[in-house]
Protein backbone atom coordinates (compact mmCIF):
# COMPACT_ATOMS: atom_id res chain seq x y z
CA UNK A 1 0.00 0.00 0.00
CA UNK A 2 2.06 2.86 -1.32
CA UNK A 3 1.98 5.71 -3.97
CA UNK A 4 4.55 8.61 -4.82
CA UNK A 5 4.25 10.06 -1.92
CA UNK A 6 3.22 7.53 1.05
CA UNK A 7 4.73 4.68 2.35
CA UNK A 8 2.80 3.14 5.09
CA UNK A 9 5.02 1.90 7.65
CA UNK A 10 4.67 -1.46 9.06
CA UNK A 11 4.17 -0.04 13.12
CA UNK A 12 2.01 2.64 12.07
CA UNK A 13 -0.13 -0.25 10.65
CA UNK A 14 0.05 -2.07 13.76
CA UNK A 15 -0.87 1.17 15.97
CA UNK A 16 -3.71 2.00 13.90
CA UNK A 17 -5.25 -1.60 14.06
CA UNK A 18 -4.15 -1.84 17.79
CA UNK A 19 -7.93 -0.82 18.37
CA UNK A 20 -10.16 -3.25 17.81
CA UNK A 21 -13.57 -1.78 16.17
CA UNK A 22 -10.83 -0.20 13.30
CA UNK A 23 -9.23 -3.82 12.84
CA UNK A 24 -13.12 -4.73 12.49
CA UNK A 25 -13.33 -2.27 9.82
CA UNK A 26 -10.00 -2.76 8.17
CA UNK A 27 -11.16 -6.32 7.92
CA UNK A 28 -14.27 -5.60 6.82
CA UNK A 29 -13.51 -3.52 3.82
CA UNK A 30 -10.33 -5.67 3.04
CA UNK A 31 -12.53 -7.72 1.50
CA UNK A 32 -13.23 -4.67 -1.14
CA UNK A 33 -16.40 -4.60 -0.42
CA UNK A 34 -17.48 -1.05 -0.39
CA UNK A 35 -20.04 -0.42 2.67
CA UNK A 36 -21.82 3.00 3.75
CA UNK A 37 -21.40 3.86 7.42
CA UNK A 38 -24.81 2.67 8.43
CA UNK A 39 -24.11 -0.83 7.16
CA UNK A 40 -20.83 -0.73 9.48
CA UNK A 41 -22.98 0.59 12.35
CA UNK A 42 -25.28 -2.16 11.82
CA UNK A 43 -22.69 -5.35 11.73
CA UNK A 44 -20.67 -3.45 14.33
CA UNK A 45 -23.57 -2.49 16.82
CA UNK A 46 -21.55 0.58 17.35
CA UNK A 47 -22.77 4.12 17.33
CA UNK A 48 -22.65 5.86 13.88
CA UNK A 49 -20.19 9.18 15.46
CA UNK A 50 -17.58 6.34 16.76
CA UNK A 51 -18.45 4.51 13.58
CA UNK A 52 -16.67 8.03 11.99
CA UNK A 53 -14.29 8.41 13.83
CA UNK A 54 -12.54 5.21 13.30
CA UNK A 55 -13.34 5.90 9.62
CA UNK A 56 -11.59 9.43 9.83
CA UNK A 57 -8.53 7.65 12.11
CA UNK A 58 -7.95 5.68 9.37
CA UNK A 59 -8.39 7.84 6.28
CA UNK A 60 -5.93 10.49 7.77
CA UNK A 61 -3.27 7.45 8.45
CA UNK A 62 -3.78 7.02 4.91
CA UNK A 63 -4.97 3.01 5.12
CA UNK A 64 -8.42 4.43 3.88
CA UNK A 65 -10.21 6.76 1.33
CA UNK A 66 -13.34 8.03 2.10
CA UNK A 67 -15.81 8.49 -1.06
CA UNK A 68 -18.50 11.00 0.22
Amino acid sequence: MSDNNFTIRPIDLFKVLSDQTRLKIFQILFKKEARCVGDLVDMLDQPQPTISRHLNHLEKTGYLKLCT
